[in-house]
């Protein structure tokens, strides 16, 4: 059984970076004017993909080493030279101190996030798939409709951004990622990605057209990774939600348990 130790919650923050690190290569191979680009502070690193992208944050801050207001300078200029705010996921096993520090700069909490994890064994790989949906690892002619799909499930309100189109297809040029797309009756309905690192298979972006919700989607695509993930020898696989979300209850049904609580503090943009 896994305990919910800081060594644990290093592993985890540790496997969140490295994927948020291969998206800036990713960026920086397929949309090179971006600027996407990262810095080691603290013994994390800040990630930077663009002012309004929700991978521009920093994990695992407090968790290695005492942060002091000399990494907070530079973390800060880190982001605020390239006129974007500051987003730190803050893990509760991290540096005590380190929310008082943030208060006195005037931080703000904006957001909480469950961190759900699931031990896996040999057997998780032979998973059976479901009936009505079909799922697919996804291939290079599909990008564009994956990205898209993944995309509106998002924003299901008003048109994706093509910053948000951008982030999905860039995430496909991944190293250690696998892209999965969903179907009912040949028709493209949802999707989602899996990452290796350390031995955690990462679930992440998993999504569902509106239109097509309630009809096991997502448990199609949960099952689909898991079983990718046992099958590449992976210990556990991990899956970030918001706290009490339909997304939470359809991992808790396939075993995940909730291991921390993230507090998500911001920093607006200020001229350095």
């Amino acid at each position: 059984m896994l305990f919910a130790d800081l060594a644990l919650a290093r592993r985890l923050e540790a496997a969140e970076t490295s994927i948020s690190v291969e998206v800036v290569a990713a960026y920086q191979q397929i949309r090179p004017r971006l600027g996407a680009t990262s810095e080691p502070i603290a013994g994390t690193t800040a990630i930077f993909t663009g002012v309004d992208s929700p991978l521009t944050q920093v994990f695992g801050l407090g968790l290695y080493e005492p942060v002091t207001d000399a990494h907070l300078d530079r973390l800060e200029t880190f982001f605020f030279s390239r006129q974007a705010g500051v987003n730190i996921e803050l893990c509760p096993l991290a540096d005590p101190g380190l929310a008082l520090k943030l208060a006195e700069r005037n931080y703000r909490v904006i957001e909480f996030s469950n961190v759900l994890v699931r031990e896996l064994r040999p057997l998780d790989a032979e998973m059976p798939p479901p009936t009505e949906v079909t799922v697919h690892q996804l291939v290079p002619e599909k990008v564009d409709q994956w990205a898209l799909t993944v995309a509106k499930s998002f924003v299901p309100d008003s048109s994706p951004s093509a910053e948000i189109i951008d982030l999905f297809q860039a995430v496909f040029h991944m190293r250690t990622s696998t892209c999965f797309l969903a179907e009912i009756e040949g028709k493209p309905v949802g999707g989602g990605m899996l990452c290796i690192h350390d031995g955690i298979g990462g679930l992440a972006a998993t999504s569902t057209l509106e239109g097509y919700r309630n009809r096991g989607v997502q448990s199609a695509l949960i099952s689909a990774r898991i079983a990718e993930a046992a099958g590449e020898g992976c210990e556990m696989a991990m899956v970030t939600t918001g706290p009490g979300t339909t997304s939470q209850r359809n991992v808790e049904r396939f075993g995940f348990r909730v291991v921390y609580t993230r507090t998500k503090f911001f920093r607006p943009f200020v001229t350095v």
